[in-house]
Formats: C-alpha cells, sequence, structure tokens
C-alpha cells in the first residue's frame, strides 16, 4: 500500500438533497516500489438531510499504474491485442 496524506475541501451545499464537489490532492510513496505519486482528485458528494450519503471519485488512473509499477504491463498487454 502507499503511505503519504491526501488533503480535502468540501463545502455541504444549502439544501439537504444536493451533490457538492470536492477537490483531492493524494501524495505518497507506493512501498512496494518506492515510487512517489502527485495526483488530483475529483469527487463528488450527495448529501440527504444535511448528511452525506455517498460520493464517486475520479482519477488519473494512469499516474497509480506508474507508482504501481503496472502501467508498462497495460501498455504490452494493449500492444499485443491490436
Amino acid at each position: 500500500m502507499a503511505t503519504g496524506e491526501s488533503s480535502s475541501g468540501i463545502v455541504a451545499p444549502a439544501s439537504s438533497s444536493e451533490r457538492a464537489p470536492a477537490r483531492t490532492v493524494y501524495t505518497g510513496v507506493y512501498k512496494a516500489t518506492g515510487k512517489s505519486i502527485d495526483a488530483q482528485v475529483c469527487r463528488v458528494w450527495k448529501f440527504r438531510n444535511g448528511k452525506a450519503t455517498s460520493f464517486q471519485q475520479s482519477l488519473d488512473t494512469a499516474l497509480m499504474q506508474e507508482a504501481m509499477g503496472t502501467r508498462d504491463a497495460e501498455s504490452t498487454a494493449e500492444a499485443s491485442l491490436a
């Protein structure tokens, strides 16, 4: 697993059943490879009655694969399918 930090900022919406976006940054080092990561993440939170009920998260998975050392393996697999 990775070691590191994340930072986030979210503002709860005024309505009790709205969505709110949040920008997060993941930074750290993937222990198995020693490679670092600095990835921006977008989350969309859903609220009901003033409480968070769920969120959807999107991030650059290529950055994660690079840190994990799996990106080249995927590129090789894609090339073999072409």
